[in-house]
């Protein structure tokens, strides 16, 4: 269950629940009804029961809270299309409901509510708050401030402790427990922090021993999460720390007020609780919050009465005899539930429903006012709010189905398929995507190569036209952005549909057509661009796979925040339409190739005349670089063999895996009396380099080849290589002045040190070099030209050369874990290591006299990633200590075994 906790208490497994004075809108409910409220999953007398969460009237914890309910929602749309997030209902009430009830049971009436996004649906519903026991103003944002910033404008009506929480949650932690710790550690702010099985999208926060916060790390990648323990949003904060936000413009509590307080010393504190807590961030996660709240795990009370089965039945609701219902369900107030009808919980059917004779709901969440037509079938699916299904309609499993869709008698929606408001389906239609645009969303969309799948199965024209009008919505209109392919014919496809989508959303078009990939990361820069995109098949080109990279304006591939931004538009469906004259316009640059080539050999400089006299064999790897290399190395006067260039428009198709071509290379190296052999994969980023005895150099060993001739002849002030980069860079370059710049693993991750400035190479490890002298981005061609240049410096032949190199020796090995166990295995492996020499720039690496072991959690596959430095004697000793300590961490949470970590 992402984003939820659930405390495994005996009151939980009892079904017990806070008790207090329910508000006067319950109370009326009440006497209209045979029973009085109880909460779900459990009987009035455990309700009542429950002195872990009684009141406190008594004014104890008496202050007052800030609700920010500002949010959008824009993970839940459609359902937040005409409706603000903290109005969505769980249960039949508002989630901001149920948050002031929360609030009541612990003796908090007194509520400044923050509003901004259709802030009169929140203000007419809940208006001065008598009707729930409570005192409720608001302050209305004109434009969005960010959290500390929404807080900041009710600054001078909080001259004491205050509490803020999230009005677009659901939670029934116990906020005493978070107040008292606040209160005994004289804290300036204390955070309320919940574990959860995945941190990703969440602050993960570290404490000390005894609770204040050592580090903020904000929505962190795997490599960056050494804890489980996130934010929760519920904050007990003192006016004198709320002093510190700036008067104007936005500001955000955990990304700048928090690190500001922690900078000047401010104890801010962390309070771990038990309990529930959901962020229902997306529509899987309400779906969720529903059947938890039905099935006990949050403690809420429901409205109406309780009949035997775990159903709940609303005030004026009517169940026809022969309707079958299987709990746990609520039906909401005024519905009616009709002959024949069948219900499989858990399901929530919103007030003023009505289910028509014969039909099937089963797991299903209906807003309210719906019609579910005769014979007509929902599964597992979300109809909003006055939603008709005509006779014999069926909905599919995870279909959403927004506010005033009319669905005519026979129609269907097929699984996953989302529907904007207010759309009418004709009958007999068969709905197979989403109106308007596409079939279904994924998980996520970009990966470690940027976005892939199957050609023409998962990568369509269809979803290249999404993908390039949500990257250009994330661009301003008018902005321009190079596009290029590679040779095959599917690529050529999909960079047309992607051209298509750009101009659909008024983004220009600089159509680079076939060239190498490092020429279109150069074009992006030189043409003055704001980003990029190629397409091209993956490496072989004979596993179907297509892959799409989008670039930034400086070549480099996007980062993850931009990433994020393009999916948001892609999942939710929100891309930019222009009018037919804005429509953004496809251009065809003149002489890309030739502006390449003139900053190339800029870069380059002259070459000796024995680096010119090089016997050289290129494979070009059936890429495009055959283009413009071959003019690049005899404009520097070296003769080159080229093997394996494309042939045709054919592309990548047919050319020999890597090993095989490396094999052929190496024999035509020993064969011709070669000097140096040099393969280029397909899209130009990475080399592999063959010494004149034919000997392939593995990606550690011609890292440090290219960081000793740095070093020695190119006058490098510094290098960035990856963090699990051996440590041998370290060695050549010690004594030359050369510094060594560790970063996070990963290709983007490198070109964005490349970027910064100050480095003269930067290396991935895995046969990626960048030079930042000429661009950051990966380029294979011009580490072909930059190698020949400070080879012609030595004295001796590249295989002696490399044997004099200290040699590196890195063991890799992968652990399956699961992904709701990764925030914990790296909270517990830094509990560990403490008082030991680590480094967490990118997962956890601990140093040892004689060797170094590095743990990375997988960001795509439920894995991590052991490495360790030498193979044998102290690094494999490591390497196997810590695989032990991570298979049994995942035993036991898993429930197989337990481990003590040491």
């Amino acid at each position: 269950m992402d984003a939820a906790i659930v405390a495994d208490s005996a009151a939980a497994k009892a079904g017990s629940f806070p008790t207090g004075p329910k508000f006067r809108r319950y109370e009326r409910d009440a006497r209209q009804q045979e029973g009085s409220a109880a909460p779900a999953g459990g009987s009035a007398a455990g309700w009542a029961g429950n002195s872990e969460y009684s009141p406190r009237e008594d004014g104890e914890y008496a202050m007052k809270a800030v609700v920010m309910a500002g949010g959008e929602g824009t993970r839940l749309r459609p359902l937040t299309s005409n409706r603000p997030k903290p109005m969505v209902p769980v249960v039949g009430r508002p989630v901001m409901e149920h948050i002031l009830e929360l609030l009541r049971r612990h003796g908090i009436s007194q509520v400044i509510v923050t509003v901004q996004y259709l802030s009169a649906q929140i203000e007419d519903y809940f208006g001065d708050g008598s009707d729930f026991g409570m005192e409720v103003s608001y302050s209305v944002e004109p434009e969005p401030l960010g959290t500390a910033g929404s807080v900041r404008r009710c600054a001078a009506e909080l001259d004491e402790t205050f509490l803020v929480i999230s009005g677009d949650a659901l939670t029934d932690i116990d906020l005493g427990r978070v107040v008292d710790l606040h209160r005994r550690r004289d804290s300036w702010v204390t955070l309320a922090l919940a574990r959860v099985a995945d941190p990703l999208e969440f602050g993960v926060v570290i404490t000390d021993a005894g609770g204040r916060v050592q580090r903020f790390l904000e929505k962190p990648g795997w490599g960056e999460v050494f804890s489980d323990t996130i934010n929760t949003g519920i904050y007990v904060i003192e006016p004198k720390a709320l002093a510190e936000v700036p008067a104007e413009g936005p500001y955000d509590f955990s990304k700048e007020l928090f690190p500001k307080l922690m900078a000047a010393g401010a104890p801010l504190y962390g309070c771990t609780v038990d309990g529930y807590w959901c962020d229902i961030g997306n529509l899987r996660q309400y779906m969720q919050a529903n059947e938890d709240a039905l099935h006990g795990r949050v403690r809420l009370t429901l409205p109406g009465r309780s009949l035997p089965g775990d159903i709940h039945i609303g005030a004026g609701a009517t169940v026809h005899p022969s309707a079958r219902l299987h709990g746990p369900l609520f039906i909401g107030e005024n519905c009616s539930v009709q002959a024949d009808v069948v219900v499989d919980g858990p399901a929530v059917i919103g007030p003023n429903s009505v289910l028509d004779r014969g039909c099937r709901v089963s797991r299903a969440v209906l807003l309210g006012n719906a019609y579910v037509g005769p014979r007509a079938m929902v599964q597992s699916a979300l109809l909003g709010r006055a939603v008709r299904l005509g006779t014999g309609a069926v909905i599919e499993e995870g279909a959403v189905i927004a506010d005033g869709c009319h669905l005519h008698e026979g129609s269907r929606v097929n699984a996953e398929v989302k529907i904007w408001p207010n759309k009418v389906v004709e009958p007999g239609a068969v709905v197979n995507q989403s109106i308007v645009w596409g079939a279904r969303w994924h998980r996520t969309l970009f990966g470690a190569g940027g976005v892939s799948g199957a050609a023409n199965v998962e990568m369509t024209p269809e979803v290249a036209v999404r993908l390039g009008a949500a990257y250009a919505s994330a661009l301003q209109r008018g902005d321009a952005v190079v596009v290029s392919r590679d040779g095959h014919p599917a690529s050529v496809m999909m960079k047309r549909a992607l051209m298509a989508g750009l101009s659909s959303a008024g983004v220009r078009a600089y159509n680079l057509a076939s060239v190498p990939p490092p020429v279109t990361r150069y074009a992006a820069g030189a043409l003055g661009g704001r980003g990029g995109v190629f397409t091209a098949m993956a490496a072989g080109g004979d596993s179907g796979q297509m892959e799409l990279r989008f670039l930034d304006s400086r070549g480099i591939d996007i980062d993850a925040n931009f990433e994020r931004k393009i999916e948001n538009l892609y999942f939710r469906e929100d891309m930019r339409k222009v009018p037919p004259d804005d429509v953004g316009s496809i251009s065809y640059p003149a002489k890309v190739l030739d502006i390449y080539l003139t900053g190339y050999l800029a870069a380059l400089g002259s070459l000796s005349p024995q680096a010119a006299a090089t016997r050289l064999v290129v494979d070009y790897g059936g890429g495009h670089a055959g283009q413009v290399l071959p003019q690049a190395l005899a404009e520097c006067g070296v003769a080159a063999l080229s093997l394996n260039s494309a042939r045709g428009g054919g592309g990548t198709r047919g050319e020999p895996g890597p090993a095989a071509a490396g094999l052929e290379l190496s024999q035509v190296v020993i064969s011709l009396h070669a000097d140096l052999g040099a393969r280029l994969d397909p899209c130009c980023d990475r080399l592999t380099v063959i010494d004149d005895q034919g000997h392939a150099l593995d990606d550690q060993e011609a890292l440090v080849l290219f960081a000793a001739l740095a070093a020695r002849h190119a006058g490098a002030r510094e290098i960035a290589v990856p963090i699990i980069a051996t440590r041998a860079v370290e060695a050549v370059c010690a004594g030359t002045g050369t510094r060594v710049r560790r970063t996070r693993t990963g290709v983007r991750a490198v070109m964005e040190a490349a970027a910064t400035g100050g480095l003269s190479l930067a290396a991935d490890g895995e046969g990626g070099f960048s030079f930042p002298g000429f661009h950051p981005g990966m380029d294979g061609l011009f580490a072909i030209g930059w190698l020949l240049r400070w080879l012609g410096l030595e004295d001796r032949p590249l295989s002696r050369l490399v044997a004099r190199l200290p040699r590196p020796s890195v063991a890799t090995e992968t652990v399956t874990c699961p992904w709701q166990v990764k925030g914990q295995l790296m909270r517990r492996l830094v509990e560990a290591t403490v008082g030991e020499q680590v480094t967490l720039i990118d997962g956890i690496k601990i140093h040892r006299e004689e060797a170094w072991v590095a743990v990375l959690p997988d960001a795509h596959r439920p894995a991590v990633h052991l490495y360790a430095e030498p193979v044998d004697g102290a690094g494999a000793r490591l390497l196997e200590h810590y695989r032990a300590i991570i298979q049994g961490i995942v035993a036991e949470a898993e429930g197989a075994a337990t481990v003590e970590v040491d």
